[in-house]
Order: C-alpha cells, then sequence, then structure tokens
C-alpha cells in the first residue's frame, strides 16, 4: 500500500492488510506514518498483521487513551484522539499495535508480572520514539512531550509504575503510596 502524506518525501509505505484491519481513515493513515518513519517498528506492525488484529477508534474510559483487549484480538484507540491530530493518535496505536503483536508472539502464554511492566515500558518506547518522530506534524502536547522526555532521560519506567492502571494490570493491585 503506497499514500501520499505530508510526513513522506514522496511516499508512504503501509500494509495490504490494514484495508481490511483498519476502517478508520485517520487511524491508518496514523499507522501508515508510523511504518513509514520508523523502520524499526516495522516487524511489530506486520506481526500484528499477521494475527489480524483490527485497530478500531471507539469509546473508551476517561484516562485511557487505547487498549489491546488479548481475548477479543483487537485495539481500540480512544476516539477523542482522532481530532488531536496525527502525533498523538500515531503514538497511541504504536503502543497498541506492539501490545497486539507480543501476544503473537507470546502465542497464547501469558507474562509473570515483572514482564507486564516491563512490556509497558517497552510499549512506552513505542509510543514516545513515534511521537517524537511525528510531532511535527502536528500541534504540541504537554503529555506526550512529558513522555518523550522520560524517554530520552532513561524513565520510562518511573512513567509505567506510577500509573495505578499499570499497577493493577500487571499486579493485580495497585500499590500504597506512603
Amino acid at each position: 500500500m503506497v499514500v501520499q502524506g505530508a510526513f513522506c518525501q514522496q511516499s508512504c509505505l503501509g500494509l495490504a492488510e490494514w484495508t481490511g484491519l483498519v476502517a478508520d481513515e485517520r487511524v491508518r493513515l496514523a499507522l501508515i506514518a508510523t511504518y513509514t518513519q520508523l523502520e524499526t517498528w516495522r516487524p511489530v506492525a506486520q506481526d500484528a498483521a499477521r494475527a489480524r488484529v483490527p485497530v478500531v477508534a471507539g469509546p473508551l474510559a476517561a484516562g485511557f487513551e487505547g487498549v489491546y483487549i488479548p481475548n477479543e484480538k483487537r485495539v481500540i484507540i480512544n476516539e477523542h484522539l482522532l481530532a488531536d491530530g496525527l502525533p498523538p493518535l500515531a503514538a497511541v496505536a504504536a503502543h497498541e499495535v506492539f501490545h497486539a503483536s507480543q501476544a503473537f508472539r507470546r502465542q497464547g502464554k501469558g507474562v509473570d508480572p515483572a514482564g507486564c511492566l516491563e512490556e509497558e515500558q517497552a510499549a512506552f518506547r513505542w509510543t514516545a520514539e513515534t511521537y517524537d518522530r511525528l510531532r511535527v506534524y502536528g500541534p504540541p502536547n504537554a503529555g506526550y512531550d512529558g513522555i518523550v522526555q522520560s524517554w530520552k532521560q532513561g524513565k520510562l519506567r518511573d512513567v509505567v509504575l506510577l500509573q495505578p492502571a499499570y499497577q493493577v494490570e500487571c499486579l493485580g493491585r495497585e500499590l500504597p503510596n506512603y
């Protein structure tokens, strides 16, 4: 799949499978931008496409930008991101598609709590790298700028560990704050 976009010098590459797996053109364009700009993310996208994981925009609970639902093999991107521009949309899509790729690679095997936290850190690396590469194609976003800064300082572990949602997801409960 080759498309034109401001984020490409001449044309962009994407996966033909996205035509059937990603109905929203804005989400597909965000994935294509990431695929084009981040060559190292391409195997991640290819794994998710092989697993036939659809990426859809839809409503999510407050505080959730995106989610990969393993038992449904589906990524949901919070629909409010559709209005936030390419960089945040692409960053969240890259993060969630990474989770789909990891699930595909694990072939149904779960992860222990430390593995879960490590996977979240790796997913946030894709969030940061994607946003950092594509930020020139959208307005500034302090939240994503903060994630990029944490990534560049080697502090993504703090980003993950300080979020109660990841504590619950990976550890089974929120950690007390002393």
